[in-house]
């Protein structure tokens, strides 16, 4: 977790103790209940609760891309996709097609090209975006 540099803020909480946020979370504590609870911002809070979270569940899981809890998915979606960072600028419509939790596929699309670009996460047709279709194209 984190950056390779270690440079900017540390975490003001270990990860026991965002487990501990998360569980009470899960359970239907609020964001705002549980910033008066720790003693920080609702906004700092709302940060341990979706892309701390985030990052916890996808390091624990490394055979499926689950589920969606913050802004910073869509930075490790872009890696997915391996595209430059110059290009991903281009596909500014970015989708999930999911149950319930888990994402079967993700979606990019490029209005200016129209281009598509799909991420299938399941084989089983009825679990990805267009079927059996892997590639599927603008028109």
């Amino acid at each position: 977790m984190g950056n390779e540099r270690k440079a900017g803020r540390k975490r003001r909480f270990d990860p026991d103790t965002i487990k501990r946020i998360l569980e009470s979370y899960d359970q239907g504590q609020s964001v705002s209940e549980l910033a008066g609870q720790y003693g920080v911002s609702r906004q700092t809070m709302s940060f341990y609760v979706n892309d701390v979270a985030f990052e916890m569940e996808i390091e624990s899981r490394d055979d499926h891309f689950f589920p969606i809890r913050g802004i910073s998915y869509w930075n490790r979606l872009n890696r997915v996709f391996g595209i430059p960072k110059e290009e991903l600028k281009d596909y500014s419509l970015r989708l999930d097609y999911m149950r319930e939790e888990e994402v079967y596929s993700s979606i990019l699309a490029n209005y200016k090209d129209e281009r598509i670009l799909v991420k299938n996460f399941s084989e089983h047709p009825m679990k990805c975006a267009f079927g059996v279709k892997r590639n599927p194209t603008w028109g």
